[in-house]
């Protein structure tokens, strides 16, 4: 179910323009939608201006919380209120996405001092999903095993990354599906220009928020 990444192209953006980093959410009592560590760049840790991938934990949820806000903002501005809703990913489905290790973050350490930054976080999720099993005006490009990339968003403190989520998926997994909606053409030219192919439609299962029709997309090699 890939759902909004918010790029400069989400995930492509929810917007195809690049939109700075400026939305903030007030019940989360976060001054910026950047989560700092508390602590400088440890010695093993990249220098500045170089970008790595990491497991999110626990103490990244009101970042990553923040970040979905902002996606949904912005999905909202640019025609398409009802892929993610108000509330979609429900505080619920963001926890047991960290629980089961699911939750990866870009992060790279130009914050004050060197702390590290979120640019854009994303779940990879291992099994078969319920989702995919009926695809309707077209087919998957096999049966193998899978891993589906869901809740893709971007930080909006710099352009391109929902991009590097992408090719980091690929190039980490043989198989990977996903998602987005009709309108959310800002992620169909993530998924495109990372080679993914448009396979059909899929309707989310147990959906709660927003419309359950989706474009599915594949990557395979």
């Amino acid at each position: 179910m890939i759902e909004p990444s918010v790029n400069p192209a989400e995930t492509a953006e929810p917007s195809q323009a690049y939109v700075p980093n400026t939305f903030t959410v007030p019940a989360l009592r976060t001054p910026s939608l950047v989560q700092h560590s508390s602590a400088g760049a440890a010695a093993d840790e990249p220098s500045k201006g170089q970008r790595r991938f990491r497991h999110a934990d626990n103490k990244d949820i009101d970042a990553i919380q923040a970040i979905f806000a902002r996606a949904r903002h912005l999905m909202a501005q640019n025609g398409n209120p009802s892929q993610w809703g108000s509330l979609y990913p429900l505080k619920e489905t963001v926890q047991e996405d960290l629980r089961l290790h699911r939750t990866m973050l870009l992060v790279d350490h130009e914050g004050d001092q060197g702390q590290e930054r979120i640019l854009a976080v994303f779940s990879v999720c291992e099994g078969e999903d319920p989702t995919y099993q009926t695809i309707t005006d077209g087919q998957w490009l096999n049966d193998e095993p899978y891993v589906a990339l869901h809740r893709v968003a971007s930080a909006g403190i710099v352009p391109g990354v929902s991009h590097e989520c992408l090719n980091w998926v690929i190039e980490n997994h043989r198989n990977v599906r996903g998602d987005t909606h009709e309108r959310n053409k800002a992620m169909q030219h993530v998924f495109e220009s990372a080679g993914f192919k448009r396979c059909g439609i899929v309707h989310l299962i147990n959906h709660r928020v927003g419309e359950a029709e989706r474009i599915a997309y594949h990557h395979a090699r």
